[in-house]
This record gives C-alpha cells, sequence and structure tokens, in this order.
C-alpha cells in the first residue's frame, strides 16, 4: 500500500516538474517578446516578388495558391464534424473552420495587399493558431486543461489581430503565432498523447518551418526559377501540406 502511494506521489510530482517546464517555455516567450520594442507593420511586407496580373487578375499565383487551404478546410471540418466525432473534436472542428476562412481572407488580401485587407488574412490564421494549442493541450494534458483554455486563447488570438489594427504593435500577434510552434516540440517531449500517429504533427511542423523560409526568400526563390513561382505562392502550398498533414492524422486515428 505504502509503495503504491509513493508510485502515485512521484508520478504526480513528475507531472508537476513537467507542467511547471511547460509554463516556464511559454511564460519565458511572452517575457520575451514583449521586452521587444513596439513591431510595426514594415509597409514593404506588402510587396511581393511576385507581382504578375495574369488572366486580367492581379497577383495570381498568390491568390489561387490559397485554393488548398479552401479544399482541406472544407474535408477537415467535414470530417471533425462527424456524429461520432462532434465532441472530442472541437479544438480541430475549429482549426478546419480557420483554414477554410484563411483561403478566403488570403485571397482578398492579396488581390488588394495593404494592412487593412490583411486583417481579413490574420483573424482566420489566429484562429487556427489558437485552436492548434487547445487541441495539443487537450491530447497531452487531458481534456479538463484543453477545455479551460479553449475560449481564452482563441479570444486572446482574435484579439491579437485587432489590437494590432488598432494600435500598429505586432507583438501580441507575433507571439500568437510563436506559441504553437513551440509547444508542439514540448509537449511531445514530456508528456505522453493519448493518441496515435503523433508523427505527422512533426512532420506538419516541418512543412510549416519550410513555409516560414520560402516565405523569407520570395524574391530569391522567384529569381531562381526564372520568375516563375515566388517563394510566397511555394509558402501558400507548404502551409496548406501542413495542414493536410494534421487532417491525415485524424482519419488515420479512425480506420
Amino acid at each position: 500500500m505504502c509503495e503504491k502511494v509513493l508510485a502515485g506521489l512521484g508520478a504526480n510530482l513528475g507531472r508537476f516538474w513537467r507542467l511547471g517546464v511547460l509554463i516556464g517555455i511559454v511564460s519565458a516567450s511572452v517575457i520575451w517578446v514583449f521586452s521587444l520594442g513596439v513591431i510595426s507593420q514594415d509597409t514593404s511586407y506588402h510587396l511581393f516578388a511576385d507581382g504578375r496580373t495574369l488572366l486580367l487578375i492581379p497577383h495570381l499565383l498568390n491568390l489561387i495558391s490559397n485554393l488548398p487551404f479552401l479544399l482541406i478546410g472544407i474535408l477537415g471540418f467535414k470530417f471533425c464534424n462527424h456524429r461520432e466525432r462532434r465532441d472530442s473534436h472541437r479544438e480541430w472542428r475549429i482549426f478546419f473552420l480557420g483554414v477554410g476562412l484563411v483561403s478566403l481572407g488570403s485571397a482578398y488580401y492579396h488581390f488588394n495587399p495593404t494592412n487593412a485587407s490583411l486583417l481579413w488574412d490574420r483573424l482566420p490564421m489566429t484562429l487556427g493558431f489558437m485552436a492548434l494549442f487547445t487541441a495539443l493541450i487537450k491530447e497531452y494534458l487531458g481534456e479538463r486543461a484543453g477545455d479551460l483554455l479553449f475560449m481564452p486563447s482563441l479570444i486572446i488570438g482574435l484579439f491579437s489581430v485587432i489590437y494590432w489594427q488598432f494600435s500598429g504593435d505586432l507583438r501580441l500577434y507575433y507571439w500568437v503565432q510563436l506559441l504553437p510552434i513551440l509547444t508542439l516540440p514540448v509537449v511531445m517531449i514530456l508528456f505522453t498523447s493519448r493518441h496515435s500517429h503523433q508523427k505527422y504533427l512533426l512532420i506538419a511542423l516541418a512543412c510549416y518551418l519550410l513555409a516560414k523560409a520560402t516565405e523569407y526568400f520570395d524574391l530569391d526563390i522567384y529569381l531562381s526559377t526564372a520568375e516563375l513561382v515566388s517563394g510566397h505562392t511555394i509558402k501558400h502550398l507548404l502551409a496548406a501540406a501542413a495542414c493536410f498533414c494534421i487532417l491525415i492524422m485524424l482519419k488515420k486515428r479512425s480506420c
């Protein structure tokens, strides 16, 4: 009896230690981001390498490369909204809703890139980021933790974009974007998921990091491909591939 009590105590202490590490890392990321000066939206952000008008449509490739988001968003939402999965897949359902809406918001933004139109690109992105964060928490730390963080996380995500629009400060938005990227490897190392096929989360993370890299090298990729395709267009496709990996993971669990 005593051994069981000690074993249980040890397990709880181990869990508290892991939770402490996770909370410490998240807290440190908040402190670091807000220790930076105000981050304003650089006007050059809207100057994409591929500014061609094709078929009478400006920025055509950057615009139509959002179509995979729409397809994956619809497929993912439909899968997660099935009667048998509706309750357990709430976070994933919101994630895919965000993915689908990104296609519309991003297409609208790329048709006429300005700070005003960028708002509609970023709002659904934060919905997806924070839904992903709470889905990870729910899968690795338990349903209670995920349920507790679900609504506050979505509110913080949406508020970060509204705050940027009115204050001109991107720090909170950048932190919202950083949070799931930072959380994913940490929870996978420190905790055990109740579900299978977690390798697809790592593949999704790799795709997303590659997407950010191609976004950074937008012009270099455009020039190296003889002005055929830009880094930003490839970024859309890689980010969509990351979302598709998550859909594959969820479907394989149900097989």
